[in-house]
């Protein structure tokens, strides 16, 4: 098959193949339930907001600290892009498909993270990933050591170890902060609703394009953990992992970093920092009286 008889059959199949410039995601993220699309579709225009506009103080400008740009160089000169996210203080969740070509695992030297992308005239200072500790292929994940501790200096995020049984009788919305075609960061919360929740798949309408994959899916309003990875789209609906599907692969290198997975000085201004993150009120930003959302007490 050609390349161009390809990238067409990419495209009709709704993987989220895109170029922009030298970056692209990778091909190869396949669906891994299609069991069931409740008959929704993505409507309307792309409902991407930069990250950048939002006040310093937006809680999810606050979350928008810990999510990460990849480019991975390829022989060639080729560059690649995907999005990841702090999990702890050196440990970074991404896709399996991100980081592995043609099935070989790319050299870690050659991946580059970057997380303070809000320009796109500039990219910020990168570090580079020591090793791969652990990947699934099924599941879609990759966990990277990173050779310095950024999760001391952003914080990181919370995989939710029980994710909450998503069905038509309640509307519940997500929102994915990402790197969508290698563009700076943007935040999707628009248009976001939950179609589908399977054994190990989460299904959405957030918007995401080719470089979205490995970002995290929140929960629009809600406890601040991560329900799910995203990993690929369509013209239907998008897919995640659920965190809760991935959380026994990894947890022992999480107990590394503390017994419970959670973080260690938490930022007061994160809304999972609220005393009952369910309560009607919360997140913080929609109730700044709650515990731990002061935000003229922030230092």
């Amino acid at each position: 098959m050609n390349k161009a008889l390809l990238v067409f059959f990419v495209w009709i199949m709704g993987w989220g193949f895109s170029t922009s410039g030298v970056a692209r995601e990778f091909p190869e993220g396949k669906f891994l339930d299609r069991k069931k699309s409740l008959g929704m579709q993505v409507i309307g225009d792309a409902n991407f907001e930069k990250i950048r506009s939002l006040p310093n103080k937006d809680s999810d400008r606050v979350l928008a600290e810990k999510i990460a740009y990849l480019e991975i160089k390829l022989e060639g000169g080729e560059t690649n892009a995907c999005s990841g996210f702090l999990i702890g203080p050196d440990l970074l969740l991404t896709n399996h498909h991100c980081v592995y070509i043609n099935q070989q695992l790319v050299n870690a030297s050659s991946i580059r993270v970057y997380m303070n992308y809000l320009d796109d005239s500039a990219k910020g200072s990168d570090v580079a990933v020591s090793e791969v500790v652990s990947s699934d292929q099924k599941l879609d994940y990759a966990l990277l050591r990173l050779d310095q501790p950024l999760g001391e200096t952003y914080g990181w995020l919370k995989l939710a170890t029980n994710v909450p049984q998503f069905d038509n009788g309640r509307k519940y919305e997500v929102k994915i902060i990402q790197h969508p075609r290698g563009r700076s960061k943007e935040i999707a919360r628009s248009n976001s609703s939950i179609v589908a929740q399977n054994q190990d798949t989460l299904h959405y309408l957030a918007d995401t394009e080719g470089g979205s994959s490995g970002s995290p899916v929140l929960l629009k309003a809600g406890p601040q953990e991560v329900i799910a990875l995203h990993h690929v789209g369509s013209k239907k609906y998008n897919e995640g992992i659920l965190s809760s599907s991935i959380l026994p692969n990894i947890s022992k290198w999480l107990n590394d970093v503390n017994d419970d997975n959670q973080i260690t000085n938490p930022d007061p201004r994160d809304p999972s920092n609220c005393a009952n993150p369910w309560a009607q009120g919360c997140p913080c930003d929609l109730n700044p009286s709650a515990q731990g959302c002061d935000w003229d007490k922030v230092p």
